[in-house]
């Protein structure tokens, strides 16, 4: 049985360093190969998220997603 690798990408929308473009590429590949993600954009974000508030955002994703996809079942 082949297991699903599961990825959470997060992209600031004003990046500089990495264009949308790169991301909605990798996106489509990932979703012609059967491959799940998970997907978090900040609107007028650079390559470093700022802001006390985003800051938050972005380590509850985090955290988040790590919760759904490495605690053993039944817990």
């Amino acid at each position: 049985m082949r297991m699903l690798t599961t990825l959470l990408l997060m992209h600031g929308m004003a990046d500089d360093n990495v264009p949308f473009g790169h991301t909605t590429r990798l996106m489509a590949a990932m979703q012609e190969a059967g491959q799940m993600f998970d997907l978090m954009t900040y609107p007028g974000q650079r390559h470093g998220i700022r802001g006390a508030a985003l800051q938050t955002h972005l380590m509850k994703t985090r955290m988040s997603f790590l919760d759904r996809h490495l605690k053993p079942s039944g817990d």
